[in-house]
C-alpha cells in the first residue's frame, strides 16, 4: 500500500501526531534526522533522544560516529529504525514531547509544520 493510504489527516489537512513513527513519511523523518545528526555544543542530539527513549547504552555506542567508518552515516537513521522495530507504538507526539523537553525547537518546528496540534 502507498504511504497515502496509511496516513491520518486532520480537518486542516495536516497529519495527526497520533501517527506512529512507523508510519512517518521518510521525507519528514529525514528532515528530523538532519537536525539530530548535527553535533553542537549545548544542543541535544540523537544520543540524548535515544537515551530518553530508553535505548540501551551499548546500542547507542555502536551508532556513535567515531565508531563507524561509513560515509553518509546517520546515527539518527539507525535510532529511528531501532525505535520502529523495538517500540512500534511510539507516536509522533512522543517525539514532539521529547523535542520540547530537549529544547530542540528545530525538530518541534518540523513536526508542527507537518502535523496538527493535539487538543486535550
Amino acid at each position: 500500500m502507498s504511504e497515502q493510504s496509511y496516513q491520518i489527516k486532520t480537518n486542516n489537512g495536516k497529519r495527526s501526531r497520533n501517527e506512529t513513527l512507523v508510519d512517518m513519511p521518510i521525507s519528514i523523518r529525514q528532515e528530523i534526522e538532519r537536525c539530530l545528526d548535527v553535533e553542537a555544543p549545548a544542543a541535544s542530539n540523537w544520543q540524548h533522544f535515544a537515551e530518553k527513549f530508553n535505548i540501551k547504552q551499548d546500542v547507542i555506542r555502536n551508532w556513535d560516529s567515531r565508531n563507524v567508518k561509513v560515509p553518509a552515516f546517520s546515527a539518527s537513521a539507525f535510532m529511528f529504525d531501532h525505535l520502529k522495530a523495538e517500540q512500534p507504538e511510539l507516536t509522533v507526539d512522543d517525539l514532539w514531547q521529547v523535542s520540547i523537553d530537549k529544547k530542540r525547537n528545530d525538530v518541534v518546528r518540523i513536526i508542527n509544520e507537518h502535523y496538527d496540534q493535539m487538543l486535550c
